[in-house]
């Protein structure tokens, strides 16, 4: 089919019911109440990307509509079929309602470090992420493209940096604090820009594990689990779950 020139592709949300999507990164971090992702910057980019986009199809005139059955060859193209991820989700991890339309919005909850300030097991909520590298933080490296992004959800004032990389140099996390950013998420900044090119607003709700020094580690493995509790516990109250 040859499409017209003057279409415009554009996201346009499902009709149906308003459906929030809840995502974690998997691994350490497997809900109940979320569909796990991917851990890093990239792995949470591709499936988040391939989930959102085998919901929807452009047609001729540069709409998206609504996939309610699969289809195959569109999955074999996305590489769903065999994304362990995707696999690997519990049924009630990963819903037909989630997959069956384009969510209205998008909520990541996972952990968090702290640069600076802050305190352990304290629950933070964020709309604005940025991708800082350390290299770049000490002169020794640059980037030509945008490294922060803010999502039209407002949601609290916090600034969360992600990279592929845990900070455990506490003065370098000073440096990333003073620079306004206040809490280390891998994924965040992913979640971000692709809910971003789909038109969803999304934001981040985060629980806070660890300060980012010498011991990060050490403390999040400590404290994951109360972690994980706490969270589940502030979503309840909060009624998103």
């Amino acid at each position: 089919m040859t499409l017209r020139s003057d279409c415009e592709f554009e996201l346009k949300f499902s009709e149906q019911k308003e459906q929030i999507v809840i995502i974690s990164a998997g691994r350490n971090e497997i809900f109940p109440f979320a569909l796990p992702m991917g851990v890093g910057l990239v792995d949470m980019s591709i499936n988040l990307t391939a989930l959102l986009q085998k919901r929807a199809m452009v047609d001729g005139c540069g709409r998206y509509e609504q996939i309610l059955a699969a289809d195959r060859q569109l999955d074999e193209r996305l590489n769903l079929i065999d994304s362990p991820i995707l696999q690997s989700a519990k049924p009630s991890q990963n819903p037909d309602k989630i997959l069956s339309a384009l969510p209205s919005e998008i909520i990541f909850v996972g952990s968090a470090g702290l640069y600076k300030e802050g305190e352990i097991f304290e629950i933070y909520e964020s709309s604005a992420a940025a991708n800082i590298e350390i290299s770049g933080l000490e002169n020794k490296s640059y980037s030509p493209i945008e490294s922060e992004i803010a999502s039209v959800v407002p949601r609290g004032t916090y600034k969360v940096n992600s990279s592929n990389f845990i900070t455990t140099d506490q003065n370098l996390a000073h440096k990333l604090f003073n620079r306004g950013y206040f809490l280390e998420n891998m994924e965040f900044f992913a979640v971000l820009k692709v809910a971003q090119k789909f038109q969803i607003p999304a934001y981040g709700i985060f629980v806070a594990t660890n300060f980012c020094d010498k011991n990060a580690h050490v403390d999040f493995i400590k404290n994951h689990e109360q972690a994980k509790r706490e969270l589940e516990k502030y979503l309840k109250q909060k009624e998103i779950i």
